[in-house]
């Protein structure tokens, strides 16, 4: 059981500030905790100067708690705007065609979600380029600059930038040649003689890289109309530029490697 004293000798060892603030909420303590408060500041007889220093004190202290807590309202308030902007984006029942604003933000999501898969799909690769940085810079920093190359698109995009509608272009120009490559090469091969060989290289599955490819196209021409350049203000010239640039550097890196 809580005593009297027990009060009285804890209250000894707080600040004038702390005394203050107990006797000005007497409804948050009990009458014991109360009783000693009083009996505490009656003992320190503090002088005037001293009762003003500390309830300036208190006064600020009061501010910065109540600064803390518009600090917590307005972050609980960004966080329900954006889940309600997310579901607004996302849901799949609208009555109103999409408009330029919720079309962007839906390729922001999307991206972002393939940019998170590539990231936990292929973690462990990235994280050994970064290891071998020291052996091998050129190859490690040639590899981590490409795989940069995405999120800053993302980025710029979200910004409304238009380097990032360019640099997400460029990107996916870059993934259709490599899945069209690839595709092409699903039907043009052939079985090694060596069986050990076939089952490390094996066929390209069309199945799979077919609705790959009309994904991506789909993205690309979302990316081109018109609505959606005028917001990055891209013209027909720029665009149709970085489309034959992108697909004839794209196709001739492919051709190299292939």
């Amino acid at each position: 059981m809580i005593k009297s004293n027990d009060f009285t000798e804890y209250y000894k060892t707080i600040s004038n500030t702390e005394l203050l603030s107990i006797l000005d909420n007497p409804d948050g303590y009990q009458p014991l905790a109360i009783e000693a408060a009083k009996k505490e500041f009656s003992n320190r007889q503090l002088t005037d100067l001293d009762i003003k220093e500390a309830k300036e004190s208190l006064i600020a202290k009061q501010i910065q708690i109540e600064k803390q807590k518009q600090k917590v309202k307005a972050i609980e308030k960004k966080v329900i705007t954006t889940g309600n902007t997310l579901f607004d984006t996302l849901n799949p029942i609208q009555s109103e065609i999409p408009t330029t604003e919720k079309t962007i933000r839906l390729i922001v999501i999307v991206f972002g979600g393939l940019f998170l898969y590539g990231l936990i799909k292929d973690f462990w690769i990235h994280l050994s380029y970064i290891r071998d940085i020291h052996r091998f810079p050129f190859d490690s920093i040639t590899y981590l600059l490409t795989f940069l190359f995405f999120p800053t698109g993302i980025f710029f995009f979200w910004k409304r930038k238009s380097i990032g509608w360019t640099l997400l272009v460029i990107f996916l120009i870059f993934s259709i040649v490599s899945v069209l490559s690839s595709l092409i090469g699903s039907f043009s091969w052939k079985q090694s003689n060596f069986g050990e060989l076939s089952n490390f290289f094996p066929r390209p599955d069309p199945i799979k890289l077919i609705p790959q490819l009309i994904f991506l196209i789909g993205l690309l021409y979302v990316l081109t109309k018109e609505n959606i350049r005028e917001v990055f203000i891209i013209d027909k010239n720029k665009m149709f530029a970085t489309l034959l640039i992108s697909v004839l550097f794209a196709s001739f890196l492919s051709y190299l490697f292939s």
